[in-house]
């Protein structure tokens, strides 16, 4: 085996060479023995030091040509004494040096460490953290917590309690760039904190710090405080776990805008069970929630004494009970909702998100997937499931197995919050703060005048500092609010964000604006007061917006161009895209002749559109639709314009399928096979949208044409008033049937969609 210098003395080398040593120093001791009995001339007596003194001798002998005696069993033996025993002395004396010189060189390694981060604590949750390979100094007062760790440069291990200065010396606090606390109590925690400022000492950049916490409720009043945020010398965030792991919930899947595509009138959110995870998830959804053409956000909670949570929650924030922020119900349930209560939870609003949050990862996963099937039995609750796990890589690989990736929403049970994937040091220091500054750094060069929101960041006060995190919370609801797309990357990257100002789009992103803002304040416990009062809570602007002065409302049209500032500042690749919609659709039946016609009609129509991204829209039924939508990937494919496909589902797609197949003398196989072709060469873009009512049976569906009628006319309206462009096929003289394509076309006529006869 080979083995580096500088791995000599750690745990992989000794595991074989150990019980090597102990074999070898067995026989070379044994053989000496052999040769020079103990009591004999030139054996050893009782010394302390018997074992060298006979590795010694043996050493002596092996240069020496004298021989005790000459029987060939006594030669065979002592030539081993002579090879191996001073062989493994030398090896014993190199490897004990070895380990001074590997030890010596780490020390010259952590003295000369700068601008790396510091961890204090090394619990199971932290022991994620370790997959960066930034330089790490890894501090924890248990020895045991570094037993069968395999730390790999650049990570250092220091025995040591973070609360006493010699250990923070030693772990070059004054060079570090940031700590991270992730020890025992909230108050060994906060006194880690407090060390470190009196170590860290006056200067000129603060050192960041994140500290863990276990309570919520203090985690929201320290970060509210100035003296703790924005100390003298160091920049503090306190968290829970359970808030990382929201944020990165709700930043991966927006829940406004699954509720802007099916249409919906506002975001209903249903929370199944309850833990500290659904109450954070509560309050970081609610900041980011307003959306353009979406009403006050509807959260149900579902799960034993839910009457008396909700009651906690609105004693915690008063602001909830206000109508104009979140509307709030109960339902007190033991275990998973049955359909009865399936059907309470849609009595007022479709449900646009589902979350199963108890604390049992095990359960989470029952009654997740009790519940997707219950949905599809009653044909109800077409949206998402999440499913909380926190550390379950067996359960997260069984609910994929079970469920898979089918772009359907409302077939999926999608595993969030794990901690292995959302604990990360850019989750917990870099990406809010290296989107929050570039929003404070473009304020500061338009409005150098103002006193206090114009500071440095360093010194920026606690409620201004989290006033711009809450605006780079909520950047991605007003981008995809103005038509933008997101499509990969931090929310802020880079794109070409344009607003034409004065303009009544300008006015509804200041208003949602307006919106979040007012909601982080309600929040926090601002209350409205005519006079600004930062120590009673009061500011004059927590009104509605129409009732604000045109100079107030001027600061909420200031963060549309802020961000847009930031945006064409970008350095990263281009993620954010100016959308374009492109419907498609026309007659389900088709004669021979026409599929040609269409494809080449439609490649020519989409050679005429430019568009940084397009959002292709269709029912997708069969006929017209499937040749259009296939015909336009392949335009879309070949200019390489990103895209995504949207599939209106105004009723079950059994329905639409069967109908079709009888009507035509079709098969059904042939035409599942075209829709998933699609689907397939769409790949992850694609996704089914639900439009279809809850609860409404397949035999209703079959029975009862005016269903058909009305989801049909659904599906056109949406197209109608959200399209830029529509590829139609329609025959001339075709009669104008209920929901056909003919009464399509003449809504379309009357919208600013361009449309393109295919």
């Amino acid at each position: 085996m080979r083995v580096k210098l500088a791995e000599i003395g750690s745990e992989l080398p000794l595991r074989y060479a150990v019980p090597f040593v102990a074999v070898i120093y067995g026989i070379g001791l044994y053989g000496f023995y052999q040769v020079c009995p103990v009591g004999s001339e030139c054996g050893a007596g009782d010394e302390p030091f018997t074992f060298l003194n006979n590795a010694l001798r043996t050493f002596g002998l092996f240069f020496s040509l004298a021989e005790p005696g000459h029987e060939a069993l006594r030669n065979v033996w002592l030539m081993a004494a002579r090879w191996i025993a001073p062989c493994i002395t030398l090896f014993a004396i190199f490897r004990l040096f070895a380990g001074h010189l590997v030890a010596w060189r780490r020390q010259l390694q952590l003295r000369g460490l700068k601008d790396h981060r510091l961890l204090v604590g090394l619990g199971e949750s932290a022991r994620h953290l370790l997959t960066t390979a930034e330089p790490i100094v890894i501090v924890d007062r248990l020895p045991e917590v570094f037993a069968g760790t395999h730390f790999t440069n650049p990570k250092f291990n220091i025995m040591g309690d973070g609360r006493e200065i010699k250990t923070l010396s030693e772990a070059r606090i004054t060079h570090a760039n940031s700590l991270l606390i992730m020890g025992g109590s909230d108050s060994e925690n906060l006194d880690i904190v407090t060390r470190v400022s009196k170590l860290r000492g006056a200067g000129k950049d603060k050192l960041r710090v994140a500290v863990r916490l276990k309570s919520a409720s203090l985690v929201a009043q320290l970060n509210r405080e100035d003296n703790f945020v924005a100390a003298k010398n160091l920049d503090v965030t306190a968290f829970t776990l359970d808030h990382i792991a929201a944020r990165v919930f709700l930043a991966e899947h927006s829940l406004s805008e699954m509720a802007h595509l099916r249409g919906l009138a506002r975001v209903h959110l249903v929370i199944i069970g309850w833990s500290d995870f659904a109450h954070s998830t509560i309050l970081q959804f609610l900041r980011i929630s307003p959306f353009i053409g979406l009403g006050s956000p509807r959260i149900s909670i579902a799960c034993e004494n839910a009457t008396e949570i909700l009651h906690r929650i609105q004693q915690q924030f008063p602001a909830l009970i206000d109508e104009t922020v979140v509307l709030l119900q109960g339902f007190d349930i033991l275990d998973g909702p049955n359909d009865q209560q399936l059907s309470d939870f849609e009595k007022l609003d479709d449900v646009s998100a589902i979350l199963v949050t108890y604390e049992d990862n095990e359960k989470n996963a029952v009654v997740g997937l009790a519940l997707r099937q219950q949905t599809h039995i009653a044909n109800r609750c077409f949206a998402p499931i999440f499913v909380r796990l926190k550390s379950s890589a067996a359960l997260e690989n069984m609910l994929q197995g079970k469920i898979g990736r089918q772009n359907d929403p409302a077939q999926e049970i999608i595993s969030v919050g794990q901690t292995e994937k959302c604990l990360s040091f850019e989750n917990i220091f870099d990406l809010r703060e290296a989107l929050a500054k570039p929003f404070h750094e473009a304020y500061r060069k338009d409005n150098s005048g103002a006193v206090v929101a114009a500071l440095d960041w360093n010194q920026l006060p606690a409620t201004y500092r989290n006033a711009n995190i809450a605006a780079t919370d909520h950047s991605a609801a007003r981008i995809v609010s103005a038509g933008y797309v997101v499509t990969s990357g931090p929310v802020l990257a880079h794109g070409n964000w344009q607003i034409a100002e004065p303009s009544a789009e300008m006015e509804q992103l200041a208003e949602i604006i307006h919106r979040a803002w007012e909601i982080d304040r309600r929040l926090d416990g601002w209350r409205y007061g005519k006079i600004r009062d930062n120590q009673k809570l009061l500011h004059p602007s927590l009104r509605p917006y129409d009732e604000l002065s045109d100079d107030v409302k001027d600061s909420d049209r200031m963060q549309i161009r802020l961000l847009a500032k930031v945006l064409h500042q970008g350095v990263n690749p281009v993620t954010v895209f100016k959308d374009c919609v492109v419907a498609g659709l026309g007659h389900n039946a088709l004669a021979g002749g026409e599929y040609e016609d269409i494809r080449a009609a439609t490649k020519a129509a989409m050679a005429d559109i430019t568009a940084e991204h397009v959002t292709l829209v269709s029912p997708l039924a069969p006929g017209s639709d499937t040749v259009i939508i296939y015909a336009a990937l392949d335009v879309l494919f070949a200019r390489k314009i990103p895209f995504r496909l949207l599939v209106l589902q105004a009723l079950p797609w059994n329905i639409v399928r069967d109908e079709h197949a009888a009507a035509h003398g079709a098969e059904a196989s042939v035409l599942e096979a075209a829709r998933s072709a699609i689907l397939e060469k769409a790949g992850p873009t694609a996704q089914i949208i639900h439009l279809e009512p809850s609860g409404v049976s397949d035999e209703e569906w079959t029975t009862k044409p005016a269903f058909r009628i009305a989801a049909y006319r659904k599906a056109n309206l949406w197209m109608a008033e959200r399209a830029q462009h529509v590829l139609c096929h329609l025959r001339d003289g075709q009669k104008a049937l209920p929901g056909g394509t003919a009464e399509a076309f003449a809504l379309f006529k009357k919208g600013q969609a361009k449309i393109h006869r295919v």
